[in-house]
């Protein structure tokens, strides 16, 4: 079995967000859709705040990366492999350290202490998908971080799944097939 983590990172005029997906393969090889999560960066002192220095598009992937490194770890004995997946080269590039931070560098400092305990506990593998090409994942992580900029995914009827179907309506259909 093996955990994916699609993740992806938004900006609205003032905000910026982050969302990752996640779909778990059996050892059928059937994928298991198992929900998304997201949230906005978090600028002030508090318990969600990763140390990110603005709202940026930039901050909002590297952000989603970091949570996305954050839940495989509580995973990580139970699932002995774990896919990220990500849209930004350079988000990727600070969490495994290949790259040094321009900005926001306690953010990469975060989740590059991540990857490595990570690496520890289970199988880790990148993989990079190029955004708006039509995984319906990376689509789904994408319409889920737009939404957390602007609201604060309360209400179920605005959930995101429901915006990733109608803003995608042939995706759903065929996302949890087998590929």
């Amino acid at each position: 079995a093996k955990m994916a983590i699609h993740t992806d990172g938004a900006t609205s005029w003032a905000d910026a967000a982050w969302a990752n997906v996640v779909v778990v393969t059996d050892y059928d090889r059937v994928e298991w859709f198992c929900g998304t999560y997201s949230g906005q960066v978090e600028l002030k002192p508090g318990q969600r705040r990763l140390g990110a220095a603005r709202h940026s598009s930039s901050s909002a992937e590297l952000t989603g990366v970091t949570w996305a490194l954050q839940v495989a770890l509580q995973f990580a004995g139970s699932i002995p492999e774990v896919e990220i997946w990500y849209d930004s080269k350079y988000a990727n590039g600070l969490a495994q350290a290949f790259l040094k931070p321009s900005a926001h560098s306690t953010l990469a400092v975060i989740a590059a202490g991540l990857d490595g305990p990570l690496r520890q506990l289970t199988k880790l593998s990148w993989h990079y998908e190029a955004g708006h090409k039509g995984n319906p994942w990376n689509e789904a992580a994408d319409v889920t971080a737009k939404f957390a900029c602007h609201t604060l995914l309360e209400p179920a009827m605005l959930s995101p799944c429901c915006a990733w179907a109608q803003l995608y309506p042939a995706a759903p259909s065929w996302a949890f097939l087998h590929r």
